[in-house]
């Protein structure tokens, strides 16, 4: 998974630098605010599976 994402990271980072060199800088601002948004959306998301899954592992919540 982390070689994935680093290789995902890495595809990303190069398609925006391009994109750079072509958008003006409000189309730039636009698209990083939509892709942080989907990212925070989709980590939200992996977090809450991840906490039930911790909570069915543990059979109860989580932490102290």
């Amino acid at each position: 998974r982390h070689n994935d994402s680093l290789k995902h990271q890495k595809s990303s980072f190069l398609l925006l630098n391009e994109l750079k060199t072509k958008l003006d800088v409000n189309e730039i601002e636009t698209l990083q605010h939509l892709l942080h948004s989907s990212a925070s959306k989709i980590q939200q998301q992996c977090l809450t599976i991840h906490s039930k899954k911790l909570e069915k592992l543990n059979k109860g919540l989580i932490g102290q």
